[in-house]
């Protein structure tokens, strides 16, 4: 009687286990819970109770109960997807090193599972551990998700030989956001001595064909194409041996064409205030996008703060679907004209400021050099590691991390305060009109974007004994005396900006308030008798990223 009556406890607890199933496939979660609950409280040690318990606390976002119940399951009996599971809500509670070591338990039962090799590799590289990171996703990558397309080229993967004289393609065949990303990586190849064909999506195509000269930049590939290496562009990173401390970081890589730079510019310099690019939602139909993703309303704070000129860079449904805010929110919306990434880049080169959340535009302002402040969701991508403020891929982005899972208004605050600190300390460097500079001057400053990259640099000699005034592109005086005084010195008296001055490999430099070089200066004018007449420097100084430049006082 007592087994028989055993026995009738299992078949009451698995039956509620198929129910709680069920529901959870028809999204009554609260429904399914309960059903996992009664399961458990009938036969306690029966380990899919306690594992599909953990499932629908996890799709409930309750992260800590999901991996109790997790622990529950495995301490009836070892399993490779529980362990998996539980180290994807590990990684959601940024407990990194433990999210590590389940993924460690699932592959030790089970070596062959992609989603396992998968969540272990984001779970390093979002810790720091990009060798270790990099050469798991390396891993993943190789053995299985290669595409049928690239399979189908004949000539062996590249790892690590030398490539002088060699044909290699890299095949750009990921999200936007990593291409954009991982282009730096691109003349790295060609420094090696590579013939490099890089093939990529057509929205990306004018960009990087702009951005990479001397690499053949493609959005399809001839039949004839012949080829000594390959290699997909996201294994890069760790075929060139990244780190922390080494990552290739130097902005701007990309390059919005100058000419339409230039228009767009002069379309925003008809409307008033600091202008800020906007992007509010992902792409749809990302796993995570619900949880990166606001509407347009969330961000109606910042319109509070005074001196904004909202551009959108929003692009797709979320655009559409934000139409009946405008008239509350002041947009300005120009994305219709916008074909691709090479004219987002274009608008994006003349903003002072883009804010995003984590999407392509963040890695398109970053790669630019724009000052671009991303929204990170609590349960962030890799990329943006733990516990910063900045981002060693991108000198100009600042982060904004919600606090908790879902939690967006704090964010939002955050940035509100964030605009009126920038906005005040712009007003500080705002001088009279008179000391303004012409507009003629600021013409040619623009134009001077399609040259700057190969202009020669200010070295000490060409300014010693002269003395100048530091300004920047929209005529604000930043310093009213710069004197070389000598070799290792600018001699800046009676100005607050002293000390920022700094000789920097034989260069003068304008230094950031961290002591990292913000500004090194280039020729851009001579007057007729060949006199210096200005120089400018683009970087970021106290949060705005712009060109700034020397004029002869």
């Amino acid at each position: 009687m007592p087994a028989a009556t055993s026995q009738g406890r299992i078949e009451e607890a698995v039956a509620l286990v198929n129910q709680g199933v069920r529901l959870t496939g028809q999204q009554r979660l609260d429904e399914a819970l309960a059903s996992f609950d009664q399961a458990i409280a009938i036969e306690p040690h029966l380990f899919e109770a306690h594992y599909y318990r953990g499932t629908v606390l996890y799709k409930l976002g309750r992260l800590e109960e999901s991996v109790v119940s997790y622990d529950g399951a495995l301490a009836l009996k070892p399993d490779a997807e529980a362990f998996r599971n539980r180290g994807v809500a590990l990684y959601e509670l940024r407990r990194l090193d433990e999210a590590v070591a389940s993924y460690d338990r699932a592959l030790a039962l089970k070596p062959v599972s992609p989603p396992i090799h998968l969540g272990r590799a984001m779970a390093l590289l979002r810790g720091g551990d990009l060798p270790r990171g990099f050469e798991a996703l390396r891993g993943y990558f190789r053995q299985y998700a290669k595409r049928e397309e690239l399979a189908a080229i004949t000539c062996p993967d590249w790892e690590g030989e030398p490539l002088a004289g060699k044909r290699l393609v890299i095949f750009a065949d990921d999200g936007y956001g990593d291409i954009l990303q991982f282009a730096r990586y691109v003349p790295m190849a060609l420094a090696r001595g590579a013939h490099v064909t890089v093939l990529v999506p057509s929205p990306l195509l004018r960009l990087l064909r702009a951005s990479l000269p001397g690499a053949e930049v493609v959005d399809r590939m001839l039949d004839t194409a012949e080829f000594d290496f390959q290699v997909l562009m996201r294994l890069l990173p760790e075929l060139f041996g990244t780190t922390l401390e080494t990552i290739p970081a130097r902005t701007p890589y990309l390059h919005a064409d100058p000419a339409a730079a230039a228009a767009w510019s002069q379309r925003l310099a008809a409307r008033p205030g600091f202008k800020v690019g906007l992007v509010w939602a992902g792409a749809r139909g990302r796993p995570f996008d619900a949880r990166r993703s606001l509407v347009l309303a969330q961000l109606s704070p910042l319109t509070a703060v005074d001196g904004i000129q909202f551009i959108s860079l929003q692009i797709g449904e979320s655009a559409e679907a934000a139409q009946a805010l405008r008239e509350g929110f002041p947009l300005v919306d120009w994305t219709g004209e916008i074909r691709d990434f090479a004219d987002t880049a274009a608008l994006v080169a003349g903003l002072d400021l883009v804010i995003t959340v984590d999407t392509a535009v963040a890695h398109l302002a970053g790669a630019l050099g724009r000052p671009v402040w991303i929204l990170s969701r609590y349960d962030g991508c890799w990329r943006w590691l733990l516990n910063r403020t900045d981002s060693p891929w991108y000198p100009t982005a600042r982060l904004f991390h919600q606090p908790a899972m879902g939690q967006w208004e704090p964010v939002v605050a955050d940035v509100a305060k964030a605009l009126i600190h920038v906005l005040s300390n712009a007003a500080a460097r705002t001088f009279s009109h008179e000391e303004r500079h012409m507009d003629k001057d600021q013409t040619e400053l623009k134009a001077i974007l399609a040259s700057y990259a190969e202009g020669p640099a200010l070295t000490a000699e060409q300014l010693l004994g002269s003395s100048w005034k530091f300004f920047d592109l929209n005529g604000r005086l930043i310093s009213p005396s710069v004197v070389l005084a000598g070799q290792e010195l600018l001699e800046n008296s009676g100005t607050a900006a002293a000390s920022r001055w700094k000789m920097v490999d034989g260069f003068p430099c304008f230094m950031s308030d961290d002591g990292k070089p913000a500004v090194i200066f280039k020729l851009v004018r001579t007057d007729e008798q060949g006199r210096l007449v200005s120089y400018a420097g683009q970087g970021v100084i106290d949060g705005v990223q712009t060109f700034y430049f020397l004029r002869l006082a």
